[in-house]
C-alpha cells in the first residue's frame, strides 16, 4: 500500500495563496499546488446546494459525503459516516493529524468525534485540546529546549507545543517543524500511513490568512520535495474559500522576492511591511465562506474529482493502487516543475480578479490567536 500525506488549506480559495505568493516571491508564480501533476477546481457547497461552513466542508472530506452544516463526521440525515481513519484502520493502516486548530472545532471534529466508536484512536495527534489521548508526555519546556526530542522520543508519546500566527511568529518550532518531525517518525518502519495536515487558521478578516497562506506555500514546496524522495503519495485541497478575496493592480508593485539577505528572524517583519503595502487593495465580498471554488492538487490521476467530497475516495485509491502516479516520465518530475514554476512572472490582470467568485452568502468562520498543538504516536 502506498503512503499517502493528505495536506488542506483551511479557508483558502486561490487567491488567498496568490497573495501570499506575491509577498513572499514578488511574483504569482512559485505556486506548489500548480507544479503538481495534477490539478483540479472542485466545489465546496453543501448536500443542499449552499454555502458551506466548516463542519460541512471538513465532514466532506473525511467521509466523501455531502452534509448539511453543522454536521460533524455525520450524514444529512445525523448518522454517523464512515470516515478517513476509520477506513484506513480497518486497512491496518496508521494514521495521524497535524493541526492548527483544535480537536474541538469542526475541522478535527469530521475525523475524530465518533472514532472511539470503531476504536480508531489515531497514531499521531498535533493540534490543541488533546484532552482525550492520555500518554507519556513532554513538557513545553523541554519541547521547546530540545526539539529533537519530537524525532528520537520512543513511542508513543504526546509533546505540547505553543504556536502563534505564522506572520506573528519568532518561534523556533513551527507548524513546518511538527509536521517533517511527524513524518520522519512515521517513515521509520516503512508502514503506510494517512497523515492529514491542516494547515492555516481561519481569522476574522479574509486577509488576515495571507500570512498563513504565506506558511502553507513554504511548507507545500518543502512536502513535494519530501514526498517525492521517500516516495510518498501528496493529494492537497483549499477546504472552503473564505472571504471572497479579490487583488489588486498594486501587487504588481511587490516585483521583488523577499530579500534572500533577511536574517530568519527578521523575515516575517519583512513580510508584514510588504504585506501592509498592498493590504489596504485587497478587496473581500464578504465576512464569512463563499462558494468560491477551490484548488486541488495530486501527485496521482485524479480520474473524477469536482466537489471536495471527492477527494476521500481518491486517497483511498492512491492507498490501495487504484489510480497511477503521474510523474511526467521521471520520479523527479514534481521538483523540476516547482523549479521551473520560479522561473515565470505572471501579473495579475483586473479582469482576472473576479473569475472565481461568484457569489457570496454566509457561513462560519474560525478565529484563533495562538495555539498548542499536541503530538501523540502509538505503536
Amino acid at each position: 500500500m502506498q503512503s499517502v500525506v493528505l495536506f488542506l488549506l483551511n479557508g483558502a480559495g486561490p487567491m488567498h495563496m496568490e497573495a501570499a505568493r506575491w509577498v513572499e516571491y514578488g511574483s504569482s508564480a512559485n505556486s506548489f499546488i500548480k507544479s503538481m501533476p495534477e490539478t483540479r477546481f472542485a466545489q465546496t457547497g453543501n448536500v443542499f446546494g449552499q454555502l458551506t461552513d466548516s463542519a460541512a466542508a471538513y465532514t466532506s472530506i473525511a467521509c466523501g459525503v455531502k452534509t448539511a452544516n453543522n454536521k460533524f463526521g455525520q450524514d444529512k440525515y445525523s448518522e454517523n459516516c464512515y470516515n478517513l481513519f476509520e477506513r484506513a484502520a480497518d486497512l491496518g493502516v496508521r494514521t495521524g493529524i497535524v493541526s492548527k486548530t483544535s480537536l474541538e472545532e469542526p475541522e478535527l471534529q469530521s475525523l475524530l468525534s465518533h472514532n472511539k466508536l470503531f476504536t480508531t484512536t489515531p497514531d499521531l495527534v498535533m493540534s490543541p485540546g488533546a484532552l482525550a489521548f492520555n500518554s507519556t508526555q513532554l513538557t513545553f519546556d523541554q519541547v521547546t529546549a530540545q526539539s529533537q526530542l519530537l524525532n528520537e522520543t520512543a513511542l508513543p508519546f504526546q509533546a505540547h507545543v505553543t504556536l502563534t500566527k505564522f506572520i506573528d511568529s519568532a518561534d523556533k518550532i513551527t507548524l513546518e517543524t511538527l509536521v517533517f518531525s511527524a513524518l520522519n517518525v512515521l517513515i521509520k518502519d516503512n508502514k503506510p500511513f494517512i497523515l492529514v495536515i491542516n494547515a492555516m487558521t481561519v481569522q476574522q478578516l479574509a486577509q488576515d490568512l495571507v500570512g498563513e497562506a504565506i506558511e502553507a506555500e513554504l511548507i507545500g514546496a518543502k512536502l513535494i520535495q519530501f514526498c517525492t524522495k521517500n516516495k510518498i503519495a501528496l493529494v492537497t485541497s483549499g477546504t472552503f474559500e473564505f472571504g471572497g478575496l479579490t487583488l489588486p493592480d498594486t501587487m504588481i508593485a511587490l516585483k521583488d522576492a523577499l530579500p534572500a539577505t533577511v536574517k530568519d528572524t527578521e523575515k516575517n517583519q519583512a513580510r508584514k511591511t510588504r504585506f501592509a503595502s498592498i493590504q489596504a487593495g485587497l478587496v473581500t465580498a464578504s465576512d464569512k465562506q463563499t462558494n468560491a471554488m477551490v484548488l486541488v492538487g495530486s501527485t496521482h490521476k485524479m480520474n473524477k474529482i469536482n466537489h471536495i467530497k471527492q477527494i476521500n475516495q481518491h486517497v483511498f485509491d492512491i492507498l490501495l493502487g487504484k489510480t497511477d502516479k503521474v510523474t511526467g516520465g521521471s520520479d523527479k518530475d514534481m521538483i523540476r516543475r516547482q523549479k521551473m514554476a520560479k522561473k515565470e512572472q505572471t501579473a495579475v490582470k483586473p479582469e482576472q480578479q473576479n473569475e472565481l467568485f461568484i457569489g457570496v452568502g454566509i457561513g462560519a468562520g474560525i478565529g484563533i490567536a495562538g495555539i498548542v498543538a499536541y503530538f501523540l504516536l502509538k505503536k
